[in-house]
């Protein structure tokens, strides 16, 4: 698939804006990867909850997607919604894909056509594959270099596999964006301390009330999120620590983990009312907790004043509640305010592991090209060295010399010496790109290869 990119890293391909139409891709034979996408980069928090694809709708969104393409994957975190293909008709694929995102758009109130429009990105060929490695890579995140989207890029690909909508080509691919992430890991020290939305939700959970000395912590949700949040509050010094989750099993999993308590979720309230340090992760489709359930909470923590990290997407506070003067509340775009000042300070790093990510997207173009270009390279040598077998055959008939004499081996080393040289330009040639390895197998009568 990324051989068929060739062509767009020749003629850059670039996102396809508000205003512009699709540049035309020439020399593409093969499986192009595509992608649509909205994100922090590009949306507001109102048009990010309205897109983002819970739990249970994740798998209708890759049949529709299979349903299209025959293929697809669904990228849908805090901070952006992503669907990726790959296939052979960009030109008319890009704009089915950009609708159905769009359609996940204009699920919500209050969010307009114009406004979705205006905030979809659509990327193609190698832009798609460069966007996609950033993005696995944490250089496309709120928080620079965050490790967590790495580990939401590889259950992407997981899912799509587990729900048979994931191409060959887009496993290749995302495999690869998944090791590259790797590298960026250990070669740079760009997500190393405290760089995931969780450590930084802490952390100014931490600035607000002085240090967790004597608070009691509730997590409501114990999926990845609510697991990263517990373990950093328990490292972080709680007092006491509580886990409500609508599964009460997985409550009662993190709890044992973190030596805290598990509440059943029909008694969230009871958590509320007992804990002055919130922090809502839940992949609720609306909100959970109201203005109402915050002044109670407040009534009974009398002169502890509450705060609260609304770390999930919708959020689980209401509107109402998030604006009560009695809570101190902290939600995605304060951690994205964060995140910014720590992307300013380590603008070196993120240098750094953009040079990883460009020598991976060049290795990995190289290597799709070296596999196109072996069909050709075989045959070519194939058919030489018969052709030179036949000859010297015929030579030393010929002559009249017989089997295994010293003239014979003069002559053999002679004509393999001739072939390999005369056959070196072309294959050399044949593996610089696809379009040069068919002049090769048309020039050499190789056409069918």
């Amino acid at each position: 698939m990324i051989a068929s990119m060739r062509t767009a890293a020749r003629e850059p391909v670039h996102a396809i804006g508000r205003n512009g139409e699709p540049p035309i891709d020439r020399g593409f034979e093969h499986e192009v990867l595509i992608m649509a996408g909205i994100s922090h980069q590009t949306a507001s928090g109102t048009s990010l909850e309205t897109v983002a694809v819970a739990g249970d709708e994740h798998g209708s969104v890759l049949r529709r997607l299979r349903q299209r393409f025959g293929n697809g994957v669904l990228l849908s975190t805090c901070n952006r919604t992503e669907l990726y293909a790959t296939t052979r008709e960009p030109e008319s694929a890009i704009p089915e894909l950009r609708e159905i995102l769009h359609a996940l758009g204009c699920r919500g109130e209050g969010v307009s056509d114009p406004d979705i429009d205006q905030q979809i990105y659509v990327f193609r060929g190698i832009e798609a594959v460069n966007h996609l490695f950033s993005v696995a890579s944490g250089l496309d995140s709120v928080i620079l270099g965050e490790t967590q989207i790495a580990h939401q890029v590889a259950r992407a690909i997981e899912m799509a596999v587990e729900n048979d909508t994931a191409s060959q080509a887009a496993i290749d691919i995302f495999d690869r964006a998944i090791r590259t992430t790797r590298r960026v890991r250990g070669e740079t020290t760009l997500n190393r301390g405290r760089a995931t939305t969780d450590s930084i939700a802490v952390d100014l959970l931490a600035e607000h009330r002085n240090g967790f000395d004597g608070a009691s912590a509730l997590v409501v949700g114990a999926g990845e999120m609510g697991r990263s949040v517990a373990h950093r509050l328990r490292r972080a010094g709680v007092s006491e620590l509580k886990i409500v989750s609508r599964t009460y099993s997985r409550a009662r999993t993190l709890a044992t983990e973190t030596e805290s308590i598990a509440i059943p979720f029909d008694r969230l309230t009871d958590g509320l009312n007992s804990s002055d340090v919130w922090v809502t992760c839940t992949s609720s489709a609306g909100a959970l907790i109201d203005a109402a359930a915050i002044r109670q909470a407040a009534d009974h923590m009398q002169d502890r004043r509450i705060v609260v990290a609304d770390l999930a997407l919708p959020a689980d506070l209401d509107k109402d509640a998030a604006s009560e003067d009695v809570i101190d509340y902290i939600d995605l775009q304060d951690i994205g305010r964060a995140g910014a000042r720590r992307r300013h300070a380590l603008r070196a790093q993120a240098n750094k592991a953009r040079e990883i990510v460009d020598s991976e997207i060049a290795k990995a173009i190289m290597n799709a090209e070296a596999r196109h270009s072996l069909p050709t390279v075989k045959a070519l040598g194939k058919k030489a060295e018969a052709i030179r077998q036949s000859e010297v055959r015929k030579a030393i008939r010929m002559l009249g010399w017989s089997s295994g004499s010293n003239a014979e081996s003069v002559v053999e080393a002679m004509s393999q010496s001739i072939v390999k040289k005369l056959i070196a330009r072309p294959i050399s040639s044949a593996r610089e790109d696809e379009n040069s390895a068919n002049t090769v197998s048309k020039v050499f009568g190789m056409d069918g290869i």
